[in-house]
């Protein structure tokens, strides 16, 4: 199909079409029903995302990691909650009674959401697409057809269409902003690429995953150059500066003295230890290894945490040293992006099954090195969200 149009002349009509696939596919998974729909008392994903709207929009900022946490307490970095007042602020002037405050908890009117599927939507548009096609014209300069193949493969993935759009989460967001730090350092914009990281390590956590592939191959391509030091400092201060920036509301607007107890309350909700090992079913080493020996029962969270840690450094650890021992390829750099991230997923504490998304991303950026490894794995992926 693709060197048929390619043959023609057709590319711009065959990039439309693959986009407006994708986004088809995305509207027709949104018009089913979603994770605790008109289920009291929490209703599910899609309520947390809503109720952020609302208590972001309402509330002063010191108070957005205070505010009633046994009702889905805000535990995702700053700019998760940024987005959410921006679209609370959006959601004000559409249907007020959206994010009224308190008593629009489990609202679930028709346009509400419309409203909430399109926010969704416009992440996609706005930036998860646009990233996949900057790293595709990237990686596949004069292989038209390859581009194209990788953007279906990517953007027609059931796994994140089901996720963000099925079961209504954000991780759109996150994977694009990761998406965007690869194809800047792909092309040697190394502080771009550290900014949009530090992006999305701001929106989930969960970006840690990837923060050893990315660390160690920004530390390798600043060993084998020139100046090596002065590259280093300069990657440091832009880490530093994009979250100085990015936590400084929570500083600007407090409530206490200092902003000590507002980022403190902050870091607790974002890696909530006491939520134990594993939450329901992951398809991880822990929760496997449950169903034999109850680790939770014979150790203390303090001690798993340290088992956790141990276990997810020794999985990753071959991937980052083979990154700085020679000069850095980019299938080495794509390699360590998924082991990196599996190894997360494999080993380390509070795994949620959802999470089987970022090891997804980066073994579809493979597909011309592992053609069946990058299909398949998808699939693999999809199935494991059955019950």
């Amino acid at each position: 199909m693709w060197p048929s149009l390619e043959e023609h002349n057709l590319k711009k009509s065959g990039s439309a079409l693959v986009l407006c696939a994708a986004l088809l596919v995305r509207w027709l998974v949104s018009l089913h029903s979603y994770s605790g729909m008109s289920t009291p008392p929490m209703y599910g994903d899609y309520e947390a995302q809503r109720h952020w709207m609302e208590l972001t929009y309402h509330l002063p900022v010191h108070d957005w990691y205070f505010y009633d946490l046994q009702y889905w307490g805000l535990d995702y970095p700053p700019l998760t909650a940024y987005v959410s007042y921006f679209f609370g602020y959006i959601a004000q002037f559409v249907e007020p009674a959206l994010v009224a405050l308190d008593t629009s908890r489990g609202y679930e009117t028709p346009s509400s959401k419309v409203f909430m599927r399109l926010s969704v939507l416009v992440c996609d548009i706005v930036l998860f697409i646009p990233s996949l096609l900057l790293l595709a014209k990237g990686l596949y300069k004069q292989q038209w057809a390859l581009r194209m193949e990788f953007l279906m493969l990517v953007l027609l993935q059931p796994a994140f269409v089901l996720i963000d759009h099925g079961h209504f989460q954000y991780n759109n967001v996150s994977l694009g902003f990761t998406t965007l730090a690869v194809a800047s350092i792909l092309q040697d914009h190394e502080v771009l690429g550290s900014i949009f990281f530090c992006c999305a390590l701001n929106f989930k956590q969960m970006a840690l995953y990837f923060a050893p592939a990315i660390t160690f191959y920004l530390v390798a391509k600043c060993l084998y150059r020139p100046h090596a030091i002065l590259h280093f400092v300069k990657l440091g201060v832009t880490v530093i500066a994009s979250f100085a920036v990015l936590w400084l509301p929570l500083c600007a607007s407090t409530g206490h003295a200092t902003c000590g107890p507002t980022l403190a309350q902050m870091l607790h909700r974002v890696f909530p230890i006491a939520r134990g090992l594993f939450e329901d079913k992951v398809a991880n080493v822990w929760c496997c290894l449950d169903l034999f020996l109850k680790l939770r029962h014979h150790i203390s969270p303090p001690h798993l945490v340290y088992l956790c840690t141990g276990a997810t450094l020794v999985g990753f650890l071959p991937s980052v040293v083979d990154l700085v021992r020679r000069p850095p390829s980019r299938v080495r750099f794509f390699l360590a992006l998924f082991n990196s991230s599996m190894s997360f997923f494999l080993f380390s504490f509070q795994v949620h099954e959802k999470t089987i998304l970022l090891p997804l991303l980066p073994v579809t950026f493979l597909l011309s090195e592992a053609t069946l490894l990058a299909s398949w794995f998808g699939l693999v992926a999809t199935f494991r969200f059955a019950p």
